[in-house]
């Protein structure tokens, strides 16, 4: 694949980039916030909302991971480090990794209970599993440690977006 030679994500790269960060956010605050609800409708319905989006986000990350794989990326930035660029490189595939794992977790927390999977009232994924609260407990122990991890590494990102940008590096400008 050649690197595109303006320097610059393209618009559906931006709009992947964009459209995950804001539907991690959501997920982020769903996920807060079903933890501290008493069991009932409510937390149920908020329920399906989160693995509705989770699902929605996994989708969107298998086409961006294609989309990434099929279109030209631009050059790294000059400037920076070939450390630099190897790290970028393995916390951007870390992300995609992440992100697929905890849809995946997310999902196997919603079947070990027996429930089936709603994506918006437009179709539902029944559960595969029997119903099994051992593993249950187990599944949203990793969805947790993934979600703190990927807040992590959302964090790292951010803080060298702005180191760069700080030092003369237009990183910031590639994305927006």
């Amino acid at each position: 694949m050649k690197p595109s030679l303006d320097n610059q994500y393209n618009l559906l790269s931006k709009t992947f980039h964009w459209v995950t960060f804001i539907l991690i956010i959501v997920l982020s605050v769903t996920g807060l916030a079903m933890a501290d609800m008493p069991r009932g409708p409510e937390k149920l319905d908020l329920i399906d909302l989160h693995g509705a989006l989770g699902f929605l986000l996994l989708f969107i990350t298998i086409c961006r991971v294609l989309w990434r794989l099929s279109s030209p990326q631009p050059l790294p930035s000059a400037g920076l480090s070939s450390q630099t660029i190897t790290l970028s490189k393995l916390v951007h595939f870390t992300f995609y990794g992440l992100m697929g794992a905890q849809v995946i977790l997310g999902m196997l927390s919603i079947y070990t209970v027996g429930r089936a999977l709603y994506f918006f009232g437009l179709f539902e994924i029944p559960s595969p599993l029997a119903r099994d609260i051992p593993l249950h407990h187990t599944m949203e122990t990793l969805h947790s440690i993934g979600w703190y991890t990927l807040v992590a590494l959302i964090a790292l990102h951010i803080l060298a977006v702005l180191i760069h940008h700080k030092n003369g590096v237009p990183i910031l400008r590639r994305m927006t």
